[in-house]
């Protein structure tokens, strides 16, 4: 039921600012996602298509634009015709972040927000080894273990 209602949501979001265009939709949408396969941005993503094409009666194609933090699909996005027939399922810093510290990105920052699908909290974790039991202890033991330690993220 959730995955409908955003769907819903999202529909009546896009179909509000379209309507002036004429009937819309009236062929499939392009759902761009600024991630691999298989991520959590693409199964948000894909959840998001299926119930917007229910509700749309339209199919929503997901296009995968993997890449710098999903700037390359908000390049994508912008190149686009804005036509309300391609869309974009991006990450904070595909549209904020990246343009505001590469002015490669820059003309992301065009985008507009219109809906947040989702929210995650981000953890750090260490090896229970360490004893390492706060922030302040893991740059410590960073400073004076230069180049000992390994970083892996998940986006």
């Amino acid at each position: 039921m959730h995955k409908y209602l955003t769907g819903f949501l999202l529909a009546f979001t896009f179909a509000t600012s379209a309507l002036a265009q004429g009937t819309w939709p009236d062929r499939p949408i392009k759902l761009i996602v600024g991630a691999a396969p298989g991520g959590s941005n693409d199964v948000v993503g894909r959840a998001i298509a299926d119930g917007m094409s229910r509700v749309l009666g339209q199919p929503v194609v997901v296009e995968n634009k993997p890449g710098v933090g999903s700037s390359i699909a908000s390049e994508f996005v912008l190149k686009a015709p804005a036509d309300g027939y391609t869309v974009l399922v991006g990450t904070a810093a595909g549209i904020s972040v990246n343009p505001a510290i590469d002015p490669r990105w820059a003309s992301a920052q065009t985008l507009v927000p219109v809906v947040k699908l989702t929210s995650s909290p981000l953890v750090i974790t260490v090896n229970t080894q360490l004893g390492i039991k706060t922030v302040g202890q893991l740059i410590d033991y960073a400073k004076k273990h230069p180049g000992q330690l390994n970083c892996a993220h998940q986006a």
